[in-house]
């Protein structure tokens, strides 16, 4: 399906299950808060932090986000997805390096680079890319903008994989894979990637991890629980992350080359 096609479908799915992007905020909250003695899941609270890094009227009256709370949400984020086992800690281990490089850029000069419009704008003004339409654009590697890029890249695989994966999608990893991260990918690269997706847990088995969710009552709890969670969060981060990826094409600085 084309690009379009799926983010209107993913956004309807979110309204279908959550009403709102409010709706998902004050949900998950309430989620989270509904008693000391309630179980969570590690992903608890996600959906309604990635609610708070967006700016829906920036210093320009564009949308926007807020770099600082985006790179918080990613961490926990992260840290709570390791626990999928190999094949997605294969992810990780590359998303984690791309966090990093994209945390110490913002950290060198947090109020430059408080949004990511301001964070971009501070790519532009280094004189280090060639900014231009995808096919042109070049970004200097490693950078602040190249690292972001590719972290953007490796979270919108990863989301959109779960998301698929938990509407039932028993080809989520390989479709995900397709509409996401392949066409940056050598061919070398996207065979060597393509057989470690072999390992990707089933929803069944993830919805079986007792880390995931430590203080469920019982198997049926626990599996409701992920579920839940699982779809709310990776929804709320997909949609969050490509409406960034959007903002770096406005800006002329997303490369589209592949390596």
């Amino acid at each position: 399906s084309s690009k379009g096609g799926l983010h209107g479908r993913l956004r309807r799915n979110c309204r279908a299950q959550m009403a709102s992007e409010e709706t998902i905020s004050a949900a998950s909250a309430s989620n989270c808060t509904s008693g000391a003695d309630a179980p969570r899941t590690v992903l608890c609270g996600i959906a309604a932090k990635c609610s708070a890094a967006k700016l829906p009227n920036g210093a320009d009256g564009e949308e926007d986000v807020i770099m600082g709370k985006f790179l918080e949400v990613v961490t926990e984020y992260t840290e709570a997805m390791s626990t999928l086992g190999t094949a997605m800690n294969l992810v990780l281990s590359d998303l984690g390096h791309n966090l990093k490089g994209a945390k110490e850029a913002y950290e060198s000069d947090p109020r430059g680079r408080h949004s990511l419009r301001d964070y971009l704008r501070r790519e532009l003004e280094s004189g280090q890319h060639e900014p231009g339409p995808a096919d042109a654009c070049r970004l200097r590697d490693p950078s602040g903008a190249c690292q972001l890029q590719w972290l953007l890249r490796g979270l919108e695989f990863m989301t959109l994989l779960l998301v698929r994966l938990f509407e039932g999608n028993c080809n989520a990893a390989y479709d995900a894979y397709a509409e996401t991260l392949e066409q940056y990918h050598s061919w070398p690269t996207s065979v060597g990637i393509k057989a470690a997706l072999l390992g990707v847990p089933s929803s069944e088995s993830i919805c079986s991890m007792q880390v995931l969710c430590p203080g469920a009552a019982d198997e049926e709890q626990r599996k409701a629980l992920i579920s839940r969670d699982i779809t709310s969060a990776n929804t709320a981060l997909l949609l969050l992350v490509q409406s960034m990826i959007t903002i770096y094409r406005a800006m002329e600085l997303w490369d589209a080359f592949a390596c």
